[in-house]
């Protein structure tokens, strides 16, 4: 969806911005060569397949001018002081492994630290990554915004994750409920993690 992008760049008056839906799992993407001189790619973890990964970077490297940057940041796990939503996050990670995106199963998406590996393998130079979590607990600042986008998404995936048979429809309905009440309590708490990787093109 490119319409709040667009919004964005007007509000900031940058008129030569130009802004296209793309499939980024078909290569090579429809650029010449030495487009850019930044490219930033985040949360692709529910759309980009595993084995496309290190594809992608190397698609990256071909777009960038030299000295161009590209920048990857994605989600890995969260921590939650509520067993629901910590069933929550082990439904997705289990039905993203069985949909063939992420890399495990088990506590994380396993995106994260295989990126500098790619990074190097496709060229890229002065690889450094950072991470960081966001505080998403009660009374925080982003406590509602991320409320919203949690019921959103396992609205947008139940399907998904219940034909990949890591769930049922009465236990997400069930967790449903649960989370509303337990992202409500005063002493709630939950911290998500994501990892930013970085690099330049020599």
């Amino acid at each position: 969806m490119t319409t709040p992008a667009r919004l964005l760049a007007q509000a900031e008056n940058a008129l030569g911005a130009e802004f296209r839906r793309l499939d980024v799992t078909q290569y090579p993407l429809p650029f010449d060569g030495q487009s850019f001189d930044l490219i930033h790619a985040r949360l692709l973890d529910s759309i980009l397949p595993r084995n496309q990964w290190p594809l992608l970077i190397q698609e990256a490297h071909r777009l960038l001018r030299p000295g161009g940057c590209l920048v990857v940041s994605e989600y890995e796990t969260a921590v939650s002081t509520s067993p629901v939503l910590r069933r929550l996050n082990q439904i997705f990670l289990q039905g993203m492994y069985a949909m063939g995106k992420g890399f495990s199963a088990g506590a994380s998406l396993g995106i994260s630290h295989r990126l500098p590996m790619w990074f190097y393998q496709a060229g890229f130079l002065e690889i450094e990554s950072e991470a960081y979590a966001v505080d998403c607990s009660y009374g925080t600042e982003l406590a509602n915004a991320w409320n919203e986008e949690l019921f959103a998404i396992v609205s947008a995936l139940h399907s998904r994750m219940i034909s990949a048979g890591v769930t049922t429809q009465e236990e997400l309905e069930n967790l449903i409920a649960l989370a509303a009440h337990d992202v409500a309590d005063p002493m709630f708490v939950n911290f998500n993690y994501f990892v930013s990787v970085w690099g330049r093109k020599g």
